[in-house]
């Protein structure tokens, strides 16, 4: 970087610092010739201001110099000649410059204004080939690091070391992922408050967040859709060099997460499809066996290796969700990417449809444990599951049933993980059957009741008298008449289907009767 100390010891300009000794060290970006009383609107910052002084004078000396120092400009370069104003810089000039801090040159008679101007500019592109040199090195050692694979922390390494900056990658939610150094990754919450509109924004998207630690620029990574962000920190704001590595890192990582999730959506889809069949296929324990582990990504498939031996299936429901249902699947290879998962709507991979009441996948659980430790449920919006119990492989089938019947009751209840084995064991026990017998049971036991009274009275009479367990004051009060009219209509129904409706088994067979009808209806 050219200085005013740099530009003066540039040989045969013969130039001679008098004044302002303190800025020699301030940087030139360019030499300008003035001789207009007040150049200061016309200056950027950095410049060398070079004047014959024949408008100076020492009552507006101060204020000259001031104006053009407040502007940016670095130095005042004085022409001295036997035909200028000046021979020397006079002492009222010099004092002045003093006072205003800035450097104050002498340039002899035998160097025109235009050699200064020349070397000022030669010195500059130096400065700028050599930039261009160190940056094209660097990205060369920032594309071998990403050619050698080993994933993004080679990468990031030479970035750092390159741009003595500390750097992270991190997933689309803006957890850390890979940090250099290693403790950087703490930083990464700085990008918290333009989180959201960055992923909203995805590869458009982009920030530069400032805090009492310097600042920090977030980059979007991906090709297609948004992988993730590079963030790249430091106690100053990065000049062009430091900018220009950084887009080439995110270029080089944007690669990189391309093939990591092409190969991560090939593993998912794989275990998706061995859970699929594992539970809509009637198997053998050994067939049933081996897919258990291919949906478990492997686990135990080794020569040798323990038999995986228990299934546990949760189903997923979005609240008020319609329409496509792939967001929900991408949002659980983002938050728990080991977990196997598929659409339930069809057998096809990805159904992009789907009624606002039925489940939206099926995921693979641990065996035992907290749902939530192997699924983040708050990172899936508002969202409800039913758990199976675990059962042996081969048992697939029997554990969804058991799951979408647990989310059934989860929904009614408004219980966000709802276990089958706490969801009442009668409905799990029906909900075996499939909705095929369910819906032939209830109507075997149901539909000849169903004209008893007039005006479709029978059926919903004979659920509130059971749902209140033969209590006539709760269940006239749910129906909203008389107890001496539910007494009638109970008497009726009884004389009617021969039913002893004091008996506890045949309340127990209607009642079974109308959970089947709601399972089947679900």
């Amino acid at each position: 970087m050219l200085t005013v100390r740099g530009l003066l010891a540039e040989p045969g300009l013969g130039l001679r610092a008098v004044a302002g000794l303190a800025g020699l060290d301030r940087p030139l970006a360019s030499a300008h010739v003035s001789e207009v009383p007040d150049p200061a609107p016309w200056l950027q910052g950095g410049e060398l201001m070079m004047t014959t002084g024949m408008l100076l004078s020492p009552e507006h000396a101060e204020g000259y110099l001031g104006r053009i120092a407040e502007a940016g400009a670095s130095a005042l370069a004085l022409g001295l000649g036997a035909e200028l104003a000046f021979q020397q810089a006079p002492q009222w000039l010099a004092e002045a410059a003093d006072h205003c801090g800035l450097p104050l040159l002498e340039v002899p008679q035998q160097t025109p204004f235009i050699a200064v101007t020349k070397a000022v500019f030669a010195r500059l592109a130096e400065d700028q080939y050599a930039e261009l040199a160190k940056a094209h090195d660097a990205q060369r050692a920032l594309t071998a690091a990403a050619a050698r694979g080993g994933g993004p922390a080679p990468l990031l390494t030479a970035l750092a070391r390159s741009t003595e900056r500390w750097v992270v990658v991190t997933d689309p939610l803006g957890h850390p992922l890979v940090a250099e150094p290693a403790a950087a990754a703490e930083r990464a919450g700085l990008i918290d408050p333009e989180l959201e509109r960055l992923r909203a924004a995805g590869l458009r998207g982009g920030a530069v967040v400032s805090g009492p630690e310097g600042e920090v620029r977030a980059m979007p990574l991906g090709v297609d859709r948004l992988l993730g962000f590079l963030l790249v920190g430091g106690p100053s704001a990065p000049g062009t060099y430091e900018r220009a590595l950084a887009a080439t890192a995110a270029c080089l990582l944007s690669l990189d997460a391309e093939r990591t999730a092409a190969a991560g959506r090939l593993a998912r889809e794989a275990r998706g499809a061995a859970l699929r069949r594992l539970v809509t296929e009637e198997l053998s324990a050994e067939l049933a066996d081996g897919l258990l582990r291919a949906a478990r990504g492997g686990a135990g498939a080794e020569t040798g290796g323990p038999s995986v031996r228990r299934l546990r299936i949760g189903a997923l429901h979005v609240e008020g969700a319609t329409g496509d249902r792939a967001p929900l699947l991408d949002r659980i290879a983002l938050v728990a990417p080991g977990i196997a998962a598929f659409d339930l709507a069809d057998p096809g991979p990805r159904s992009g449809g789907g009624s606002a009441g039925e489940p939206v996948a099926a995921v693979l659980l641990p065996e035992e444990g907290d749902v939530e430790s192997a699924l983040p449920l708050g990172e899936l919006g508002d969202i409800r599951v039913g758990v199976s119990a675990a059962v042996r492989p081969e048992e697939g089938p029997a554990a969804l049933r058991q799951a979408r019947y647990a989310l059934g009751v989860g929904r009614r209840t408004g219980t966000r993980v709802t276990d089958a084995a706490g969801a009442g064991s009668s409905g799990l026990l029906l909900s075996l059957g499939g909705p095929t017998v369910l819906a032939g049971f209830a109507s075997a036991v149901l539909d000849p009741l169903e004209d008893i009274l007039d005006g479709g009275q029978t059926l919903p009479t004979l659920r509130a008298f059971l749902d209140a367990n033969g209590a006539w004051e709760a269940a006239a009060a749910d129906l909203g008449v008389h107890r001496h009219t539910l007494r009638h209509r109970i008497r009726r129904i009884a004389q009617a289907s021969g039913r002893d409706l004091e008996s506890a088994t045949e309340r127990m067979d209607l009642a079974l009767a109308f959970l089947a009808r709601d399972l089947a209806g679900e």
